[in-house]
């Protein structure tokens, strides 16, 4: 009877100790789940942390590579005027040398034509006098402009008078306008009529010049406003 007794307690005290092993085992691989997530929580968090800053710096790259687009166009905008200006300085200076101190070039100022190997301005070659038929036509050089002034009898009484002016593109050897003025000169006016009467300011059109087989300067007028250069060559005179 003592014997079945103490093998019960035996038992007892076995199970007993089993069982803390158990709980105690339990409580271990809880703290350590608890650590794992906690490390694999505190990993999260870091790389996130280092995204965010991966992504900043990206977003400062980005700007900074803005920035010296926008500084790179500007000094090219600068570089750009800069050569505009120097450029149209060179022009002024170019026409500033073929003007004389007592004003424009006529063909009073020189009997022939004057080369533009010796004068340096191709427009140069082209001052004078020309007519065609009964029209006539004055060329001059003011200010690094060509003035172009044409007469033309309209009846026996009427003289109508074109006036305009424009650089000459020396590739072309042609003069664009868009400021002529158109003047009707009344010569025997009746009473109470004006002798002088402007018809318009604005008139549009170009002048091309060119040279005769014989080298003589001509140019032709190509009037956009009223066709008044129609089938016109003007050829130089003097």
């Amino acid at each position: 009877m003592f014997k079945k007794e103490l093998k019960k307690r035996i038992l007892v005290v076995v199970g007993a100790s089993l069982m803390a092993c158990s709980l105690f085992a339990c409580g271990d691989d809880k703290k350590a789940s608890d650590t794992t997530a906690a490390v694999t929580t505190e990993k999260s968090k870091d790389a996130k942390e280092e995204k965010k800053i991966e992504e900043k710096k990206d977003e400062k790259k980005s700007e900074e590579k803005t920035e010296e687009k926008k500084t790179e166009e500007k000094k090219e905008e600068t570089t750009e005027a800069k050569k505009e200006e120097t450029t149209e300085a060179k022009k002024d200076e170019t026409s500033e040398e073929f003007q004389t101190e007592e004003g424009p070039t006529t063909a009073e100022d020189a009997d022939e034509p004057v080369s533009g190997d010796e004068a340096g301005h191709v427009a140069m070659n082209y001052i004078g006098n020309y007519a065609c038929g009964k029209a006539t036509a004055e060329v001059s050089l003011y200010d690094g402009e060509v003035s172009i002034r044409i007469s033309m009898p309209y009846n026996a009484g009427v003289v109508n008078e074109w006036s305009m002016s424009g650089k000459m593109d020396p590739d072309t050897r042609s003069v664009s306008y868009q400021n002529c003025i158109k003047i009707v000169n009344n010569l025997d006016p009746e009473e109470g009529e004006p002798d002088r009467v402007t018809e318009y300011q604005d008139g549009e059109g170009m002048i091309s010049f060119a040279d005769t087989d014989e080298g003589r300067p001509t140019f032709v007028w190509y009037d956009v406003t009223e066709n008044a250069g129609a089938d016109m060559d003007f050829e130089y005179t003097y």
